[in-house]
This record gives structure tokens, sequence and C-alpha cells, in this order.
């Protein structure tokens, strides 16, 4: 399923093959007006704004815009890409086949459509989390395969000028907020530092440890949507925490749960869309202002 926004909100994309006769594809329904699902766009890997198309391959993948049909060729080795907002560039990693994780390079790759890549940046055990804006990445990893930690850094592609906002040893499922003026993270399992989700605010400072932990994703510049972990809860809870002024509030219980993780929250912040897990159907949910 995998469910999706389209970039104005107003319908749900979901990867299907609802015969064995149809094609697989991206399928979509309008939310205010639901109806049979209709084939809307080919299987590939889209922007976030399903402006652009990449379509996998080695040593070069072929990238297409959605609208006009121009190609490109893009030679990221068959790696997943990440695009900045606005989509005028793309980066991906290339990683070393050599070696345990923790000590593999990542080579970093930024390019703009149509343009040469370069190479910005060398990482062991680590590599792109995304962009804070349109000329930011977010990078995680060591500088040296023999550091115990990972660092927390950005790196702007046009000056040039990179800056480090925590480190951790084994940070996972980094997240930038929309305008990139926070950073998520979590952690498990390191020696004498307690578990949990932390937040890093892109100016500067430590780490904060949130009073909660669970699935997440960013509503708006400030505020994090997330199902709270709670063992043995036969549904799942959807609360807000808003990290300028650090305070929680619930929005819904869902009154099912929600399978491996698939949900979303539109562009727009106004709704959730999730895959539950007693039926396996999509619902759609009017989040609280």
């Amino acid at each position: 399923m995998e469910p999706q926004w389209s970039a104005d909100s107003r319908r749900v994309l979901f990867l299907d093959k609802p015969t064995p006769q149809a094609r697989l594809g991206y399928y979509a329904v309008d939310v205010a007006q639901p109806g049979p699902p209709r084939l809307e766009l080919p299987l590939a890997y889209y922007s976030p704004d399903w402006a652009y198309a990449l379509f996998p391959g080695s040593p070069s993948s072929g990238l297409e815009a959605v609208s006009s049909g121009q190609r490109y060729s893009l030679p990221n080795r068959g790696a997943a890409v990440a695009w900045a907002p606005g989509n005028r560039r793309v980066t991906w990693g290339v990683t070393s086949s050599q070696g345990n994780f923790d000590t593999r390079a990542t080579q970093v790759f930024v390019t703009t459509l149509g343009g040469s890549p370069r190479s910005v940046a060398t990482l062991y055990g680590g590599g792109v989390s995304g962009w804070l804006d349109g000329e930011t990445l977010l990078l995680s990893g060591k500088s040296s395969p023999r550091e115990a930690e990972r660092s927390i850094r950005t790196y702007n592609v046009r000056t040039g000028v990179g800056k480090v906002l925590g480190r951790a040893r084994s940070p996972r499922n980094l997240s930038a907020s929309p305008g990139g003026a926070w950073v998520i993270y979590s952690t498990a399992f390191e020696p004498g530092r307690p578990d949990g989700l932390f937040l890093l605010p892109r100016e500067g400072g430590n780490a904060r440890r949130l009073p909660f932990f669970g699935s997440y994703r960013w509503r708006d510049a400030d505020r994090l949507v997330y199902a709270e972990f709670k063992p043995g809860a036969p549904t799942h809870r959807l609360m807000e925490y808003d990290a300028r002024r650090q305070q929680a509030r619930p929005l819904a219980d869902l009154g099912r749960k929600i399978s491996h993780d698939q949900w979303r929250v539109s562009p727009d912040g106004r709704r959730v869309v999730f895959l539950s897990s007693g039926d396996y159907s999509l619902y759609v949910l009017e989040l609280p202002r």
C-alpha cells in the first residue's frame, strides 16, 4: 500500500495492482469525493511533490519530469536519492560494499538537474538523511572509521560550510522539520545514555530528550504528530508535540492500530491517512487545528 499524499493534500495515492490484469502503479482517491481508485502514475520513485519520476538503473538512472516528459540521466549507481525543497538539487550516497557497516565509507554526491554531480562529503557508518532547505544537507556519520560516535551535521552545498549539531553512537530515523528548524532522531542501547527520542535545534544547543516514544511525522515547522507506543494497547492514539513550546496534546484515538507504520500527515497538516492493521483498509482522519 504505502499511502502518500498529493502535493495539494487533496488526494491519497498508494501502490496497488487491484486485479491480475491491472497495471502495477500508484492509484489515487479524492479525499473530498471518494470513489473507485484510478491509476495515476506508473511505478517509479517520485519526488515529494510528484513532479519528477526516478526509474532506477546502474550505473545511471532515468529521471523524468512528469508534466513535460523531459528526461535526464542521473549517475547514482542505483542509490536512493533525496530531493531538496523546490527540486533544484538531488543528493545520494554511494557506499562501499567492504567491511562492517560501522567502517564502510559513503561518498555523498549532489547535483542539479542536468548538471554534473560533485562529491561533497565522505562519511563512515552513515550517509544522507535529507535536506534542511534548498541548499543545506542533513548528514550523519563518522569522519573516521575509528571514531566511536557519529555526528549529526549540516552541510551547505553552495557555501561549503558545515556545522555539527550533535553526536550519538547510533542515531536513527533522522527527520528534519519543514523549513529545517528542528531535527528529531532516536537512539537505543547506547552505553551510559538513555534510549528514546531526541530533538536538536538547527541553531545549536544540546539535544533534548522527548517525554514520549513512538512513530512520528512532522505536521509543520514546529509540530510533530506521533503515534504513542503503548505495549498492550488495543488501538493507536495520535498525539501532537510542539517543539518550540515543549507542549503535548492529544489529537485522536484511531479506534484501531496502524499497520506496519504506514501513515502520513498531509502536506497542509490538516489530515492523516493510515493503513489499518484490522481490515487493511486506508482511513483518513481530520486533525484538530
